[in-house]
């Protein structure tokens, strides 16, 4: 599945650039590279659907199979998958941090995808693949658990007392 838009020109909500070491700087709602000083990183946080059609595996755009789920910030009410996207699953998030150089400005770099007047600030394309690679067991445990419990059991957590655990190949 693809979660952004390689020819966006525009801010796009579910893509993110900020510098790590700065709370609540332009970038994150402008939707371009950040200026970030030396030593700090450029972090770009691609949030991907979180619902599923239920039928396609895949469709040709890679991404109409998926949808995002329907947020409700009141209290009592849970958010949902729209009905034409029934299947929860969970929620996959891209963070890439790019180090800031003293031979580095980040307002010169581009991305590959950015093809619109250098005249513009960059980063407006940003977008990133996701594939399958999940173990069964603990993509099972998760969405029973989980998601299907409509519990948030946190990042690492299988939600029955088990956490993931990287093994290096």
């Amino acid at each position: 599945m693809i979660a952004g838009n390689k020819n966006a020109t525009g801010t796009q909500t579910n893509v993110q650039w900020q510098c790590q070491n700065v709370w609540n700087n332009q970038s994150a709602i402008d939707g371009m590279i950040p200026n970030c000083a030396v030593g700090d990183f450029v972090v770009l946080i691609i949030y991907f659907p979180e619902c599923w059609d239920g039928v396609n595996l895949d469709s040709p755009d890679h991404q109409s199979h998926m949808a995002f789920a329907i947020y409700r910030n009141s209290p009592g009410q849970v958010s949902s998958c729209p009905t034409t996207h029934p299947v929860p699953i969970p929620r996959i998030t891209e963070i890439v941090r790019y180090a800031v150089g003293a031979r580095s400005n980040p307002v010169n770099w581009r991305l590959s995808s950015d093809m619109y007047s250098g005249s513009m600030r960059v980063g407006l394309s940003a977008h990133a693949d996701w594939m399958d690679g999940w173990n069964r067991d603990a993509m099972i445990s998760i969405v029973r658990n989980c998601i299907n419990a409509q519990r948030d059991c946190g990042v690492g957590s299988l939600g029955d007392g088990r956490d993931l655990v990287y093994r290096s190949p």
